[in-house]
């Protein structure tokens, strides 16, 4: 149970960092690369949690024909690559309270788990 929960915690804040970086990435390729990771790692989870098709399905669906085909365009446009440095900067501030509250329900959430083991 503990494992699980902290695997689940570690996983989803994982996931919460890559969407973070993906809307906050100036490169689009990078951005499209990053969206790639977290559909497989969306489709990997549904897999370990036994919804196998589902998982299959969106793996073949999302990172084997919109990713690839999205990535196909992409090399014909001629993008600028602004710089967003100070954009990310200004966020960083958000990111890290945002992981404190996570740390902190983490926190609550062990000790409220182990404490309901060591009552019974």
């Amino acid at each position: 149970m503990f494992i699980n929960n902290f695997f689940n915690f570690f996983f989803f804040n994982f996931l919460l960092f890559l969407g973070l970086f993906l809307i906050l990435n100036g490169n689009i390729f990078i951005s499209v690369l990053l969206l790639a990771l977290i559909f497989v790692l969306i489709s990997i989870f549904l897999i370990i949690i036994k919804f196998e098709f589902l998982g299959y399905i969106y793996l073949l669906l999302y990172v084997g024909a919109l990713i690839v085909t999205f990535l196909f365009i992409l090399m014909f446009l001629n993008l600028k690559i602004e710089n967003y440095k100070q954009i990310f900067l200004n966020y960083i501030k958000l990111d890290f309270i945002f992981y404190i509250i996570f740390f902190f329900k983490l926190i609550f959430l062990l000790y409220n788990n182990l404490f309901f083991f060591y009552n019974y």
